[in-house]
């Protein structure tokens, strides 16, 4: 069995797709600006990103990377 993560396994709103996007495409590490924590809580509760201890942060991890690259195939 495949451990790869299906887009359909921990679906998430387009919103939060987009905040995913914006995490990756900052290095893998992004503040989490006004109004970004809805989506930041929803990607962390799928396991595609990490907050830091003071919940400024967020950190792609490598399941957010696998998202966005079975995305992109589908694309």
């Amino acid at each position: 069995m495949s451990a790869a993560v299906s887009l359909f396994e921990h679906p998430i709103s387009d919103r939060d797709r987009c905040f995913l996007r914006h995490v990756a495409q900052a290095d893998g590490w992004r503040e989490i600006r006004h109004g970004e924590m809805p989506s930041a809580v929803q990607c962390m509760r799928a396991g595609y990103v990490r907050l830091s201890n003071d919940k400024r942060q967020a950190i792609i991890t490598s399941n957010g990377h696998e998202y966005l690259r079975q995305l992109m195939g589908v694309h």
